[in-house]
């Protein structure tokens, strides 16, 4: 028993180096992957869910099959690229554990002649190891804003198990959002003050 843990050890040891991870950081995946099988209410949009009035189909036009759970990030400016920097590293260690989600970019900058942030998002996305899950089922789907319809967005953000959005800082400051009461606090009585 002692020498296949030692092993075990050693083997996540050899991984993580080869990953260029930290023990910090698979942590933080770890409870990322928590957060995308079971839903949390601090990571989603819940009046997109109100609002929302489309299905599953017409996610289909942008190759999003809504099959497996969707994490959804806004990226407005080049500043915040570094949530998903963070998040294609998540991708990785996760999809290699055997956790398969769709990691949907929505570039929210509006689109002008010379598209930068769309380029060095892409550019991030092809240099990152998960180049070869580009528009691919449990990959990455890096789309633009000003192509969708309002109802289109309000339907990615109403059917993501986790929506993030950059300009609330990287990954370990929008895992640190706080608890949301479900309920009236100790002390409170329903209807009353």
């Amino acid at each position: 028993m002692a020498r296949a843990l030692a092993l075990a050890s050693t083997h996540s040891s050899i991984e993580l180096r080869h990953l260029g991870l930290s023990v910090e950081e698979t942590m933080r995946f770890q409870r990322l992957s928590g957060r995308l099988m079971y839903g949390d209410p601090r990571l989603r949009v819940p009046n997109a869910v109100r609002l929302n009035t489309r299905g599953q189909p017409d996610l289909w036009k942008y190759g999003i099959s809504g099959d497996i759970p969707i994490l959804l990030v806004h990226i407005k400016d080049g500043g915040e690229a570094g949530l998903l920097r963070d998040l294609l590293k998540a991708h990785e260690y996760l999809r290699r554990k055997g956790l398969a989600f769709d990691l949907v970019v929505l570039n929210e900058l509006a689109s002008s002649y010379l598209q930068d942030l769309q380029n060095t998002l892409l550019q991030m996305v092809e240099t990152s190891p998960e180049q070869g899950w580009v528009d691919r089922p449990g990959g990455v789907f890096l789309r633009r804003a000003d192509l969708m319809p309002p109802e289109d967005r309000t339907l990615l953000e109403a059917t993501a198990r986790v929506v993030m959005d950059g300009a609330d800082g990287n990954l370990r400051e929008q895992l640190k959002r706080p608890q949301i009461p479900l309920g009236p606090l100790p002390g409170q009585i329903a209807g009353g003050a």
